[in-house]
This record gives structure tokens, C-alpha cells and sequence, in this order.
């Protein structure tokens, strides 16, 4: 059996928010004891909500730091500075590792890859509805135009490659996740596996809207690659068309859900 603490590293991230990173490391129960190495990086959390965290999940030996409120791409940043595993995952308080613990096989899966992700399964603090999203079949130019995007919480990354690329770039408000993933994802093709890894929950400290989402992926498609077809007009073009795209789709969903 693999010794997962000696391989991966979990980072959760939580600001305020003991209700979400309590369901977040109850979800640990999968690992039936067999638990990776685990980081907390905690912003805006009292002594005694911290110690209450030591002493309920002392379990999971987790290791635990108070850092300032700079956002969620800092404090992931903080973890993976941390991390002294071979591979590293990141998941917000709220969210939760599915219960079949996929996440051991797509271990099994990553070999020398710099990344292993599979399916997502997305929810609500509000309500009970779940719909599952995958990107089982990976094709690099759809992550690009951010029309399919790889799953943080059901992901895996090297370590050592995620730190050579500088970790996650602070200039990006809301996908500076997938920027690093993208230029990963350049180097060598990622593991895929088709099972749920974990549980993202709407409404939590990493949700972005449609317009932040295409501004982001703009300016990584060109920190990463330049221009499409390196030319400013062609490039302008498509993204413009992609967000006519997104704009009817959008559309769509809401009149018809």
C-alpha cells in the first residue's frame, strides 16, 4: 500500500470559516487512516478556534499557520513553500475529498507527470444539488480559451516543478491556479483519471464570475504563449468571440434551468 504521508501533501487554505474547514478535514475519514502530510494555512482565526482545531483533528498531526489575510493565491503560495512532499495538492475549507478516496488511485496514476487531476463534483452551501464536471479528455487549447478548466481540488502537482515556476502568479485576481497548471500542463501532458476526487462548494472564498474568469485567462494565454497565431488582431478576435460565446451560453442556462 502506498504511504501516502511520504508522497503528498494537503494544503487547506480557510479565512473565518471553522464550519467549512471542519467539514473539510472530516472529509479526511477517507483515507481510512492512511492520511497524507497536511498543512493548514489559517487567516483571521482566533487561539481558541485554533486550538479547538489541534485537539479535535490531532489525528492528522496537521501542521498549523496563522498568516494575514492576502488573499487565497498567498496563502497557497505559503503552503507550497511548506510542502516537503514529492506532490502537493490544495483544497478551501468547505471543500472535501470524495469518499471513495479516488484521490490514492490517481496517486498510483502520476508517475513522473508534473500533474494528475480528475473529476469535481460541484455543490452549494445552500442547497443539496450536485453536478459533476470533468475534463476527462485534455485538450490544452480549451484550457487556454478557459472553456474547460482543470479542477484545483481534484488535483495533484509536483512540488518542485509548481515551486520552479514560481508558484502561483499574485498579478492574477481569480485563475492565477490555472495559469500555473497551464504552463505545467505545456511541459508534459497531465494524468487523467475519470473518478471524483473531490467536493467544490459555490459561494466559497474561490468563487469567480464569468467576467473575471475571461480577463484572467487573457492575460495568462498571453504571459504563457503571446498572441494566438502571434498576432494582436487574430488574438483579439477570438477572445472577443469567446466571450460572445460565454455570454450565450450563459444566457441559455439561466433561461432554461
Amino acid at each position: 500500500m502506498l504511504e501516502v504521508k511520504n508522497l503528498l501533501t494537503t494544503v487547506v487554505i480557510s479565512k473565518s470559516d471553522l464550519s467549512g474547514i471542519s467539514l473539510t478535514l472530516k472529509s479526511f475519514s477517507c483515507f481510512s487512516g492512511n492520511f497524507p502530510s497536511l498543512i493548514l494555512v489559517l487567516s483571521s482565526y482566533s487561539k481558541t478556534e485554533i486550538e479547538n482545531i489541534k485537539t479535535e483533528y490531532n489525528y492528522l498531526y496537521p501542521e498549523i499557520y496563522l498568516v494575514e489575510p492576502n488573499g487565497p493565491y498567498s496563502a497557497m503560495n505559503f503552503g507550497l513553500g511548506k510542502a516537503q512532499t514529492n506532490f502537493v495538492n490544495f483544497l478551501h475549507g468547505g471543500d472535501s475529498y470524495a469518499e471513495d478516496s479516488a484521490i490514492l488511485d490517481l496517486l498510483q496514476l502520476m508517475g513522473n507527470n508534473l500533474i494528475g487531476f480528475g473529476e469535481m463534483e460541484i455543490t452549494s452551501f445552500i442547497n443539496t444539488k450536485k453536478r459533476t464536471y470533468s475534463f476527462n479528455k485534455y485538450i490544452i487549447t480549451l484550457h487556454r480559451l478557459g472553456l474547460k478548466y482543470i479542477p484545483h481540488p481534484s488535483t495533484i502537482v509536483s512540488t518542485k516543478a509548481a515551486r520552479d515556476m514560481g508558484g502561483f502568479d499574485l498579478n492574477c485576481s481569480v485563475a492565477a491556479d490555472q495559469k500555473l497548471l497551464l504552463q505545467l500542463a505545456r511541459k508534459k501532458y497531465p494524468a487523467v483519471l475519470p473518478k471524483i476526487i473531490a467536493t467544490f462548494r459555490l459561494g466559497g472564498l474561490s468563487t469567480r464570475s464569468q467576467d473575471e474568469i475571461i480577463k484572467d485567462f487573457r492575460k495568462i494565454s498571453f504571459d504563457v504563449y503571446g498572441y494566438f497565431g502571434g498576432n494582436k488582431i487574430i488574438d483579439a478576435f477570438i477572445w472577443k468571440f469567446n466571450q460572445f460565446f460565454r455570454n450565450i451560453y450563459s444566457f441559455i442556462l439561466k433561461r432554461y434551468k
